[in-house]
């Protein structure tokens, strides 16, 4: 309001013109903030070692000027390791390693190992995505030791009990029909459900493939994939590399590399594109008649990142910026800003050695749904006929730059950061250059990503909502089947 009489006693007294334009050209105001210079983060040395005992790997980064030190616990495996129809496996035994274990002799439950955290001032954090099981806790410096035995416990004498199976499997469960309840949830967990293999990568679980889970295969699962060989130990803060080996050594002796678990993959570079009724060109709506707005999922499977290539990652990267990043993206301009179609488009690009995805999602009216697909199908395409300038690239590239130096300035940022590396398969020292690798992307890769790696006759479409009549394919809500890549749509037509 304020604004508004302060523009109308300017244009009155004759200052409009004047006023307006300085006042349009003040950065921060009506423009954005002049970016500052690029700042390159200070990593601290980097300490590589072994414990002789165990064989699992130490990563060291000391940083004394903080009084705190992050603890990572990574294995090599996850999703990518859930048996055909078990989707959600390897996902279960992480969780349920932080709800029981062995320490000191003792049998600790759930409620217990949350205490035991709870007084050291941490939490005890577990994550489970692509090559990456990741266990976490940050310390002050003297909670260290007792930090470093509740992770040697959870990773190498789990309870893992049927009990808190149970109860795990019922939380999840719910989450599920929660999400399943809103058009977001199903057209996203619908769109990628279309590209992924019985065992793929990051499969969404289902409710029966929960269903399937049972103790037996959870221990065994562990049994398998637990390993001191196929792992990491990472700490960053107010710790030396001498004293991670001398803490870090007596409680993970006992943890041995075990029977060796090979992992076969098939690549999803051969999966077949998606069926007709799932194609960008006609997509498939998911009839759910009660929602308040239609949601709009575009999957898209691109080739497999070669790990050796760090600058295939940047450049794919910098492209889904350009794209569908941030608020002042291409579809974000089109789609929400220019006409007004939604509050936001989100573009995420799942990258991994056997796969990549990419998922934009928006939310709109009904009756504009099949618009904001095709502003999404054009925007990708336009990568390809109209590639950035450099100055839009730049601009584009700047908040993930951003975004990556304010997370290597923390501990649990850097030791996270160390934690992607190795799932990637890259060496933890290439954080060094993961910043000028991305200023130096160039229009014309992010011009060669898009037409090699983004091609949209493979995109799967599905819309959900108040199914049109003039919609081609559909599928009841209640129909709707994510342990079948056709979504149950040759069950529904019998």
């Amino acid at each position: 309001m304020k604004r508004r009489v302060a523009l109308q006693w300017a244009l009155g007294s004759g200052l409009g013109t004047h006023c307006l334009n300085a006042w349009a050209a003040t950065p921060g105001v009506e423009l954005p903030p002049v970016p500052g210079p690029v700042l390159t983060p200070t990593l601290p040395a980097m300490h590589k070692g072994k414990l002789s005992a165990s064989g699992l790997q130490t990563i060291t980064l000391p940083r004394a000027s903080v009084p705190l030190v992050s603890i990572s616990l990574w294995l090599d495996g996850g999703p990518e390791l859930d048996p055909p129809g078990q989707s959600g496996l390897a996902a279960m035994t992480a969780t349920l390693a932080t709800r029981g274990a062995r320490l000191g002799g003792r049998r600790l439950n759930a409620s217990q190992i949350a205490h035991y955290a709870e007084a050291l001032g941490s939490a005890l954090e577990v994550q489970c995505s692509a090559h990456a099981t990741v266990f976490s806790l940050t310390v002050i410096p003297a909670m260290l030791p007792r930090a470093l035995a509740l992770l040697a416990a959870v990773v190498s004498q789990p309870t893992l009990a049927a009990e808190e199976l149970e109860r795990e499997r019922d939380s999840q469960l719910d989450a599920l029909q929660l999400a399943l309840s809103r058009p977001g949830g199903v057209a996203s967990m619908a769109a990628r459900r279309a590209h992924e293999r019985d065992h793929a990568l990051a499969a969404t679980p289902t409710p029966r493939s929960l269903a399937r889970l049972d103790a037996a295969a959870v221990r065994a699962f562990a049994a398998r994939h637990y390993r001191a060989d196929r792992a990491a130990l990472v700490l960053c803060g107010d710790i030396t590399p001498p004293d991670a080996q001398r803490l870090a050594g007596p409680l993970f002796a006992h943890w041995q590399a075990g029977p060796a678990a090979p992992v076969s993959l098939a690549s999803s570079a051969s999966t077949p594109a998606p069926s007709a009724e799932l194609q960008a060109v006609t997509p498939l709506w998911i009839d759910m008649p009660d929602a308040g707005q239609a949601a709009v999922a575009l999957a898209l499977p691109g080739p497999p990142l070669p790990t050796g290539d760090p600058t295939a990652r940047a450049v794919a990267l910098a492209s889904n910026a350009v794209l569908g990043l941030n608020y002042s993206s291409r579809m974000n301009q089109t789609i929400r800003i220019r006409r007004g179609l939604s509050y936001g488009i989100s573009s995420h690009l799942h990258c991994q050695t056997e796969s990549c995805l990419l998922l934009v999602q928006a939310q709109t009216q009904h009756a504009t749904a099949n618009e904001v697909l095709g502003l999404m199908r054009d925007e990708i395409e336009r990568l390809v006929t109209e590639p950035p300038s450099l100055e839009e690239l730049a601009a584009r590239v700047a908040p993930v730059v951003g975004a990556l130096g304010r997370r290597l300035e923390s501990v649990q940022g850097l030791a996270g950061a160390v934690v992607n590396k190795l799932a990637q398969g890259q060496a933890p020292q290439e954080l060094l250059q993961d910043i000028p690798r991305l200023l130096a992307v160039t229009p014309q890769q992010v011009q060669a990503f898009a037409a090699t790696s983004l091609p949209i006759e493979r995109a799967a479409a599905v819309l959900v909502g108040q199914t049109p009549d003039s919609a081609v394919h559909r599928l009841a809500w209640s129909k709707l089947d994510l342990d079948r890549r056709d979504l149950g749509l040759a069950k529904a037509a019998q």
